[in-house]
């Protein structure tokens, strides 16, 4: 990708989750017309890391901060947004991809939930480590093929015995 492409991928993976203490669907990139990046897209694997660096921003948009035990987060039309995100990534090229990778984050959360619950304080801690500068990097890394974003769940201290 050329640098003139990079900064218009800075600009569309611009993360502002828990700006100004302040959690809404807003923060979170606008992706619209995505897959319209050319060759990177040609690689389903390359669409696929790109999508699961997009599912661990959702998860952090759902959970923006810390939160004390008992205490909830919610965001209003969370639903509607993610239906509205996955038609965003509907067409074009590497959309499918994009889309599966995508939601591997959310069935790796089940995954882990049902099956090593253990870990899930390990998942929660590491979903607030991550920061809109860190999200935005792993984006760029997945299309740079330069880390695999979807080892993000096997990192997980123990996850290692995951099927």
């Amino acid at each position: 990708m050329s640098q003139t492409e990079h900064k218009d991928l800075d600009i569309r993976f611009h993360f502002t989750i828990g700006a100004n203490d302040m959690a809404g669907l807003d923060q979170f990139p606008t992706l619209g017309n995505l897959p319209s990046f050319g060759p990177a897209f040609d690689d389903y694997l390359v669409g696929y890391e790109l999508g699961f660096a997009l599912g661990l921003g959702y998860l952090k948009l759902r959970r923006p901060w810390p939160v004390a035990h008992g205490e909830k987060m919610e965001l209003d039309q969370a639903t509607e947004y993610l239906a509205r995100l996955l038609a965003d990534l509907s067409s074009g090229k590497g959309s499918q991809a994009i889309r599966e990778g995508f939601l591997a984050v959310p069935d790796g959360l089940v995954d882990l939930t049902l099956n090593r619950p253990d870990l899930v304080p390990d998942l929660i801690a590491q979903v607030d480590a991550l920061t809109n500068e860190d999200l935005r990097a792993l984006c760029i890394a997945a299309l740079n093929s330069t880390r695999q974003v979807s080892m993000f769940f096997l990192n997980l201290d123990g996850a290692h015995d995951i099927e």
